[in-house]
Parts: structure tokens; C-alpha cells; sequence
């Protein structure tokens, strides 16, 4: 391996147990809900808007004439409209169906700031680090695909901490790593073909925001 493949992947290892590490310690001693949820979603903000997406656009830009995807392109090339047209239907049908099959019943339980944190600022933070970041740093080490279902892999274990927090089952673990993992490849896909992050960040976001619905 050639000490530039060495210095990516050091940079990719590093970068992800800082992510990790931090989120961890976030989502298990960090919890200011019980006395204010407004403080929360400040929180919330902060860690997502500010240290996850800042050091990844960080990471993007110091790496940028190594990597196959700069920051000024992935930031500046606007979504595919015809791919948005046709997944956000895709997706309020998928959902429409779990409603109408699986009996769930539409709620609201979070604050007004988190869900709006959840519909506007998720699926950017998320994206601008799997694959703005991850996916963009592994595809010049390995086949854009395999860069692909790594960073896919890698987001799935982003979630671990929270499923172990709500005490999640073994079977919902699974079945949700298996969830999480089709969709980081799917949004992987819309990635590479668009050259941009903000056609899969808005698909995670409307993703999101109607999966916490129900």
C-alpha cells in the first residue's frame, strides 16, 4: 500500500473513533432533556452542526486534491430533481403502507426544535460525514463499491449507541442494522451518481422526519 492509501486510511481510523467516541459519550452521559428539551436541541445542534459536519468538511478540505469529490463540488452542485421526484413519492408510498398494514398510528412525541433539527439538519450533518467524508476517503483506497458498502457499515454502527441506550432487542438490532445499511448504500449510490451531498441529504431528511412520525 502506498503511504498515501496509508495516510487516508489512518485519517479515515482516526476520524471515525473521534466521531464514535464522542457520539457515545453523547448519547450516554450527556443527557440534558430532563431539564430543559430547548437545551437539549441546542445540544443536539452543536454536536451535529458543529463538531460532526464542521470536522468532516474539515477533513473534506484538507484532504480535497486527494480525494475524487472536493468540498466546493459537493457543497455547490445543487440535488438531481428528477431523482427527488421520483424517490419522495417512493417514500410517503413505503410509508403509507406501514401506516395502513401495520396498524401504526402517526405521533409526535418529540420537541418542536428536535423534530425540527431532525427534518433540516440530520440527513445534511449525516451525509456531509458518510459520504461526503467516509465514502469520499475510502474510494481512493478501495472500488468506489466497496468505498460504498464500508461507509454504509460504518453508518450503521453510528446508531449503535442510541438502539443500546432504548434497550433495544436483539431482533430490532438487527433488523435495523439491515435497515440502516440498505439505505447508507442507497444514499451512497445517489452520492456518487450526483456528485453531491444534497440529493441523499434530503432524502434522509424526509426519510427521517416521516419515520419519526409514526
Amino acid at each position: 500500500m502506498k503511504w498515501e492509501k496509508k495516510s487516508m486510511l489512518c485519517a479515515i481510523v482516526v476520524s471515525y473513533i473521534v466521531f464514535m467516541t464522542g457520539w457515545y459519550l453523547r448519547k450516554t452521559y450527556i443527557d440534558f432533556s430532563y431539564l430543559n428539551p430547548y437545551l437539549e436541541a441546542c445540544i443536539n445542534f452543536v454536536v451535529y452542526g458543529i463538531w460532526w459536519s464542521g470536522f468532516a468538511f474539515l477533513l473534506i478540505y484538507c484532504f480535497g486534491k486527494k480525494l475524487n469529490w472536493n468540498l466546493k463540488e459537493i457543497l455547490t452542485k445543487g440535488p438531481h430533481r428528477k431523482t427527488l421526484l421520483i424517490a419522495i413519492p417512493i417514500i410517503l408510498f413505503y410509508y403509507f403502507v406501514c401506516w395502513a398494514v401495520g396498524g401504526f398510528q402517526f405521533s409526535f412525541e418529540m420537541n418542536r426544535l428536535d423534530y425540527l433539527l431532525t427534518v433540516v439538519g440530520v440527513g445534511i450533518f449525516e451525509e456531509s460525514i458518510f459520504r461526503g467524508w467516509f465514502y469520499n476517503a475510502w474510494s481512493t483506497i478501495v472500488e468506489e463499491k466497496y468505498a460504498n458498502i464500508i461507509s454504509a457499515a460504518m453508518f450503521v454502527f453510528i446508531h449503535y449507541p442510541r438502539w443500546f441506550q432504548l434497550e433495544r432487542a436483539a431482533g430490532d438490532i438487527v433488523y435495523g442494522s439491515i435497515y440502516v445499511f440498505v439505505l447508507g448504500v442507497l444514499f451512497g449510490v445517489l452520492f456518487r451518481k450526483n456528485r453531491s451531498i444534497w440529493t441523499p441529504a434530503i432524502l434522509h431528511s424526509v426519510w427521517d422526519a416521516l419515520g419519526f412520525l409514526l
